[in-house]
């Protein structure tokens, strides 16, 4: 799934960055990921329970999205890190915001009838409004059920996978590395049909604290993930 550029604005939020493009459309991404998340320390480590994710209905953040900025310095190394992303906004940052909604706001949660709640994207990055549907599962993990997104107008905007994918497994912590694949289809609004086979071998690489506008230091888990649409 595409995964977004985000300035953490609220404790219980992700912040990552990855490129992507799908096929025509989908291809390849690299992704990091900082979690500052109700994080528990076990000895030098830092131990991310799912449920600490936001899956409430009413959470939200709100981010400051820049497209034309050069993260590498700010993505640190393996192993122990501090991750400086306390700049404070400028003219060429674009609001962005995640709210934790119901399955059903957007009116198309019958699409994805297992899924107990939904995260919408607003802003920024997103011409229009975006939905992940998803549902989680303490020593399971998060499970992935599809999306809704009309910013791509060449495919068809309701994107159900025939089984969950497992994003991010319970706990996370250092050390850590997984696999999950899911083949689904994408309608063209043309007519017609393309099939999706997308893998993802990801790993947590590297721990520390991070600083945000406003909160910091706060502790942080990154994994990299390298994801693949065939």
């Amino acid at each position: 799934k595409p995964r977004n550029t985000q300035t953490l604005k609220n404790k219980n939020d992700m912040c990552s960055t990855t490129s992507f493009s799908m096929k025509s459309l989908l291809k390849s991404s690299i992704g990091l990921i900082c979690i500052p998340l109700f994080a528990l320390y076990c000895g030098a480590q830092v131990v991310v329970p799912v449920s600490s994710l936001p899956n409430v209905i009413g959470e939200y953040n709100v981010s400051y999205v820049r497209t034309n900025l050069d993260l590498t310095p700010l993505l640190g190394s393996p192993g122990s890190n501090f991750w400086d992303f306390s700049q404070a906004p400028t003219a060429d940052d674009m609001p962005q915001q995640l709210n934790i909604v119901p399955v059903s706001d957007g009116g198309n949660g019958d699409s994805f009838p297992d899924a107990t709640y939904a995260q919408r994207f607003t802003g920024g990055i997103y011409a229009a409004p975006t939905w992940e549907y998803y549902q989680t599962s303490n020593g399971i993990g998060r499970s992935y059920f599809g999306y809704y997104s009309a910013q791509n107008t060449l495919v068809d905007p309701i994107i159900a996978f025939p089984e969950p994918t497992i994003d991010l497994p319970d706990p996370i912590q250092y050390g850590q590395s997984w696999d999950r694949k899911v083949a689904y289809q994408i309608f063209l609004t043309l007519g017609g049909a393309e099939d999706i086979e997308f893998s993802e071998s990801a790993s947590v690489d590297a721990f520390g604290t991070l600083a945000l506008p406003g909160f910091g230091p706060l502790p942080a888990l990154r994994f990299t993930a390298i994801d693949t649409y065939d």
